[in-house]
């Protein structure tokens, strides 16, 4: 979503994420100063793993379709149009986890690439989302506590190829949280 500062010029862009309800209006959204609002939140000491199995996750940037897309769209209204056209004719551009993820106890479990879908499926006649269903599986498993969460997602990604399902879960933001176990014992 195009953004304006205070002045009323334009400014940059906002990311967002788009609700069942997303109708275009900001109670129907969730802006990504919203998210940067809750990440720096995160006190110094805990650490946040932000799981999202949803679509076009993987780094939580993406575009809005061109109309001849296999993807849902949703109609811009003009005048917000117009913002994205002006926005992209003066070289402001959105920022999404990769880039501008500061927060060192933040890392994004996401169910999929960028441009790629998140399957929702049948499993055990309960309906869930694909990334979710596979990792709640690995995360029952009897390693679960010493493995460490970018080894997870890797297996995880590795049981969603294997049920054919073409989504590429990714990993993103902190290191030292993709190195170690993600149900680490807290003592």
């Amino acid at each position: 979503m195009p953004t304006r500062n205070p002045e009323g010029e334009l400014d940059g862009k906002d990311e967002v994420i788009c609700p069942v309800d997303f109708d275009w209006t900001d109670h129907h959204m969730i802006r990504d100063k919203e998210f940067d609002k809750l990440f720096s939140g995160v006190p110094a000491g805990v650490e946040f793993v932000w799981i999202s199995d949803s679509c076009h996750s993987g780094d939580l940037e993406r575009d809005i379709p061109p109309r001849n897309s296999r993807f849902r769209r949703y109609p811009v209204p003009a005048d917000i149009r117009w913002r994205q056209i002006t926005a992209a004719k003066i070289g402001i551009s959105g920022m999404g986890m990769n880039q501008g993820a500061a927060a060192p106890n933040v890392a994004l479990v996401a169910g999929c690439k960028s441009t790629q879908t998140s399957a929702d499926a049948v499993f055990n006649r309960r309906p869930n989302g694909a990334l979710t269903y596979y990792l709640l599986k690995e995360l029952g498993g009897a390693n679960a506590l010493r493995k460490p969460l970018a080894t997870i997602v890797k297996e995880v990604s590795q049981a969603l190829g294997k049920a054919k399902f073409s989504q590429k879960p990714q990993l993103d933001g902190s290191p030292a949280i993709a190195a170690q176990p993600f149900l680490a014992a807290v003592s």
